[in-house]
């Protein structure tokens, strides 16, 4: 059963320097990218994403997440709330530059009614995008998850949306996995 976000508290962004398997997910939506330099794996996961960046030298994982009990520990570079802005970097053995931006933005209800018009208007045309109409309750707005990409040879970004009604809160991240450096400040983390 996928974990509805109710507490942005209870949310993680796990990022692993290996593979996944996606069995441990129930999988709403799933894209697949090959570029030939990369393979790119995008799961729509409940309120939460699995992102795979694959290439022959080295894997990293990005997954938002309520579910952490099910998570191995093997590989894992990093554990970070989203209930506040925060930023990480890393390079897989120096094949995988990847950097990330976590947002999250509780707002006052007319302003997130707004603004989850405007998204989901935006969203049903383009990426991946998903209502949960199961967790909404009463007249309340359903919970989506929404994901958009741009593709290129040797760089693939991706921006994650999770609108929480409930709470008034839209989580938005920003991917960026690279063949080619992004800074020079991120530590080179050993793959799985």
């Amino acid at each position: 059963m996928p974990a509805k976000l109710n507490n942005i508290k209870d949310a993680r962004m796990l990022i692993y320097g290996r593979v996944l398997h996606p069995e441990l997910f129930e999988i709403f939506l799933d894209k697949t990218i090959d570029t030939g330099n990369y393979e790119a794996k995008i799961f729509l996961i409940g309120s939460g994403h699995h992102i795979l960046f694959h290439t022959a030298h080295a894997d990293i994982t990005e997954l938002l997440t309520t579910r952490i009990d099910i998570l191995p520990e093997t590989c894992l570079l990093e554990t970070l709330t989203v209930d506040k802005n925060r930023e990480y970097q890393a390079n897989i053995e120096n094949n995988i530059h990847y950097m990330l931006n976590i947002q999250s933005e509780q707002m006052l209800a007319p302003v997130f009614e707004s603004v989850y018009q405007e998204m989901t208007k935006f969203a049903k045309h383009k990426g991946m995008f998903i209502t949960f109409e199961q967790w909404s309750e009463d007249d309340e707005l359903a919970p989506f998850s929404f994901i958009d990409y741009e593709r290129r040879p040797r760089e693939l970004d991706i921006f994650c949306y999770h609108a929480v009604p409930k709470l008034n809160t839209m989580i938005r991240t920003q991917s960026v996995f690279s063949l080619d450096a992004i800074s020079k400040d991120s530590p080179i983390l050993p793959s799985g």
